[in-house]
């Protein structure tokens, strides 16, 4: 549930970042701020060095979905409809569970399988106000963007649950901090170079983002040590519901009865899913 209040505190900072800023300089200023952060945690704290290559090689290759996944995101916070992208994005579940469970050789109860189902419709309701459902033609390509986040998202984290159980949450965290930086640099750097990905430094907006990311993303790796990634990653994926309450208390959002419903299959979902 850390990940969840991590990355749903983030995302709010994020919408308000990449409309302030492009969504490529979002991604690359608090990854690095990130990086900056876990480094020294690592330094002080763990020192062990030790990674086999292999984990290492599919770190590189897992972060790079990864990486194009936040990039999609923050795209579609940037063209909107905010209360649209950001449910349609945090679906990954579906895509994490149909890999996990169909490929992988996790299995789920029952009764988990009514705790996700559960998670999963509670995010929709509460996270879309469906009388806005009218969509402007501009905004279907932030809706386009939230949807590729959404399957990158879904399987990059189907396959990162083995490498955490090969190396450990921090040093995958680690690693994907470092990879992270590295691909935004590779992949975009290039083009307009670091002054572009610089843009005006870094603000408020980004040092939330950064803190609360890097919160959400190692309590995240944290979970899957220790839990099936088919439980850990719908848990996680309740973030637009932290979201979706920050705007309504913070921004005076008017709240509907549906997100009022959803809020209580979100919170019925986890508690069964915690029920042994």
């Amino acid at each position: 549930m850390g990940a969840m209040f991590g990355w749903g505190i983030a995302d709010f900072f994020a919408a308000k970042s990449s409309k302030e800023t492009s969504p490529l300089q979002t991604v690359f200023l608090s990854q690095l701020f990130g990086l900056l952060i876990v480094t020294s945690i690592f330094l002080l704290a763990f020192r062990d060095f030790a990674t086999p290559w292999r984990s290492v090689g599919e770190m590189a290759a897992l972060q790079l979905i990864f990486t194009l996944a936040l990039f999609s995101f923050y795209r579609s916070l940037e063209i909107g409809p905010v209360s649209i992208t950001s449910p349609i994005s945090s679906a990954y579940p579906l895509i994490t569970i149909f890999i996990t469970v169909g490929f992988l050789g996790e299995t789920l109860f029952a009764k988990q399988w009514l705790a996700i189902s559960l998670i999963l419709l509670g995010i929709l309701l509460a996270s879309i106000q469906f009388e806005k459902l009218s969509i402007r033609l501009s905004s279907r390509q932030g809706i386009l963007f939230a949807f590729l986040a959404m399957v990158l998202w879904g399987v990059s984290i189907a396959f990162l649950g083995r490498v955490v159980d090969e190396i450990g949450w921090f040093k995958v965290t680690l690693l994907g901090s470092v990879f992270a930086v590295m691909w935004l640099a590779i992949l975009f750097g290039l083009q307009g170079g670091f002054k572009k990905l610089w843009g005006s430094g870094p603000n408020k907006n980004i040092a939330a983002i950064t803190i609360f990311q890097l919160f959400g993303t190692a309590v995240f790796y944290f979970g899957l040590e220790r839990e099936l990634t088919a439980v850990v990653t719908p848990v996680s994926s309740t973030y637009p519901l932290i979201t979706v309450l920050l705007a309504l208390t913070v921004l005076k959002e008017r709240v509907l009865k549906s997100q009022l419903f959803g809020v209580g299959l979100i919170i019925f979902g986890l508690v069964l899913l915690t029920i042994k």
